[in-house]
């Protein structure tokens, strides 16, 4: 779909209005890849506006679909909120046994959650290692408290992390979701190649 100045500054109004249902309905009928050409269009402020709108599954599409700087400044969200994130891994990289597409949906749905749940100023973990034939990948945050609610809800099962628990559960996973004292964990073991 070829998107006109038109068509473009309506999205804009809308987010500056903050009308979350309007821009809801103009994307609506837009493909993954119609829609990351739309937030190549916008701010970086004005497209995490639209990212946010998204179901999971069309939001890790959308990214994919995205220009590289426009994906630097979704990560560049979290470090703006002083959300640092400390990756323990092994020297040699563990790889999981699924199809790149799917790990990175899984990936991308974890991180919306993360930039969703955190508390501002705070550090994600994420720890990586291999188990038994598996690999374990945990990403652990400290949950905003106007978040709390929510990230019990997504801890209780909600829709929150469905499609990292879809793909991870479609490939003989197992995908929890935990929450305790104003912390919230996510983590998923699945086989590692051989």
């Amino acid at each position: 779909m070829e998107m006109d100045e038109e068509y473009i500054d309506n999205v804009k109004n809308l987010i500056e209005q903050k009308d979350a249902e309007n821009v809801k309905a103009l994307l609506i009928d837009l493909h993954p890849a119609d829609i990351a050409e739309l937030c190549n269009d916008l701010s970086p402020e004005e497209a995490r506006f639209v990212y946010r709108l998204l179901d999971n599954e069309t939001a890790a599409d959308v990214l994919m679909e995205m220009d590289e700087d426009v994906r630097k400044e979704f990560r560049a969200a979290l470090k703006a909120r002083g959300v640092g994130v400390t990756v323990r891994a092994p020297e040699k990289p563990v790889i999981i046994d699924i199809d790149r597409n799917s790990l990175k949906m899984i990936i991308t749905d974890i991180f919306t959650q993360i930039e969703r749940f955190s508390a501002d100023n705070e550090r994600a973990y994420v720890e990586v290692y291999r188990q038994d034939g598996k690999v374990v990948y945990i990403v652990k945050i400290t949950v905003a408290p106007d978040k709390t609610e929510e990230a019990v809800k997504a801890a209780t099962g909600d829709n929150s992390f469905d499609n990292a628990r879809k793909i991870v559960e479609a490939n003989a996973g197992r995908f929890v979701v935990a929450f305790d004292n104003g912390m919230m964990k996510a983590g998923m073991m699945i086989d590692a190649a051989e």
